[in-house]
């Protein structure tokens, strides 16, 4: 079996094809250190880029040192879209699947690539009518300033829908795709509003009082605006 050293993996962005869950990788190490043995990391042969096994790879970088060796498999891709193909098959066939916002990236990506929806359906196991619907849904993410401003269309999480074929500063679609967990703002305030009725508030905790005071400066701005239009 091949073996890598860690600190000479290639993490590249643009071909991870799902996020990383904290959880997961909590898990793994926890499993490593008791002795589990993992499958190998799937790596493109010449970049030493990592296609498959990214939790396998954070799991293993926060307990082996960075001169560690692990397996791998070396592979050759005859073009971009074939390695994120590989990388969403194989994610999509083992271990924890691809989750909807996993699937809408993916649909993103191989479509830059030229992918026709046929293939992209097969390659996801989702059917055609969804990945063109996911396709639609995109906002156009607006950064960098000047010449050198770039604008691109990224896919939104359950909630923002509204906001197809909407302007979006990078900053905050990059605070979107991180922090937000595809939960509409209809249940986020139902289920703030029970927590306050019901008491569940922590009122002794600095930042949770914090938070929650911002929350209602913000409510009372978004609430005066929408006042002001209905006039």
């Amino acid at each position: 079996m091949p073996k890598i050293k860690l600190s000479d993996i290639v993490i590249d962005p643009t071909i991870q094809v799902r996020e990383i869950s904290t959880n997961t990788v909590s898990e793994y190490r926890q499993a490593l250190r008791a002795g589990a043995k993992f499958p190998p990391l799937v790596i493109e042969k010449g970049t030493n880029r990592a296609v498959c096994g990214f939790h396998r790879y954070y799991t293993f970088k926060g307990v082996l040192e960075p001169t560690a060796t692990v397996d791998c498999i070396f592979e050759t891709y005859k073009t971009e879209a074939d390695l994120i193909k590989r990388a969403a098959s194989d994610n999509s066939k083992h271990g924890r699947p691809l989750s909807t916002w996993d699937k809408k990236r993916v649909v993103m990506r191989l479509g830059d690539h030229g992918v026709d929806k046929d293939e992209i359906a097969t390659v996801l196991s989702i059917p055609v009518k969804k990945v063109e619907e996911w396709a639609g849904m995109t906002v156009v993410v607006v950064g960098g300033t000047g010449k050198k401003q770039m604008r691109r269309s990224e896919p939104v999480k359950h909630g923002l829908e509204h906001m197809a074929g909407k302007e979006i500063p990078e900053n905050q679609y990059e605070e979107h795709a991180d922090r937000d967990r595809g939960v509409p703002a209809k249940n986020l305030a139902a289920s703030l509003t029970r927590w306050v009725n019901n008491g569940w508030i922590d009122t002794d905790d600095d930042k949770t009082m914090a938070n929650i005071q911002a929350l209602y400066d913000a409510l009372g701005g978004l609430l005066s605006e929408k006042k002001r239009k209905s006039v």
